[in-house]
């Protein structure tokens, strides 16, 4: 995702990159988005969390078992471990563990992107997205 000068991020790894950062620096009340697009979106509606579970399976499919393995620790260390920031800390719990569901979903999707259908990625990134735009910039979030 380049725009026409050149800047941005472009390569799957690029942007897991840029999701890093922004995961990074999100703060309280973006983290409370996600829980909350976390619910809306998978959560209360069996079907949805259904769909989510189907494109979830068919990207773990996609990506190398060791690329997701350390993509879950990296997005774990800003999450509940040792490089959390404040913000991730002062969210724990329940909301906390939804919207860390959500970045490991989002990760997931930005590394399959290329090999995964686009509903599929549209569902794994839809509760992120409501604190990240550039997850689904086409789409208004909640």
């Amino acid at each position: 995702m380049t725009d026409r000068d050149g800047y941005g991020y472009g390569e799957q790894a690029d942007l897991f990159q840029r999701l890093l950062d922004d995961i990074r620096v999100l703060g309280p009340s973006g983290i409370e988005r996600i829980a909350h697009g976390w619910d809306r979106h998978v959560a209360i509606h069996p079907n949805r969390r259904q769909a989510f579970d189907k494109a979830r399976q068919d990207a773990l499919e996609k990506v190398r078992k060791e690329a997701w393995t350390s993509a879950q620790a990296e997005i774990s260390e800003f999450t509940e471990g040792r490089g959390s920031t404040v913000a991730w800390k002062v969210e724990p719990g329940d909301v906390g563990h939804r919207a860390e569901e959500a970045a490991l979903a989002a990760g997931l999707a930005v590394l399959a992107r290329d090999r995964l259908g686009e509903d599929d990625y549209r569902t794994l990134v839809r509760p992120m997205s409501e604190a990240i735009r550039w997850l689904l910039p086409d789409e208004e979030p909640d």
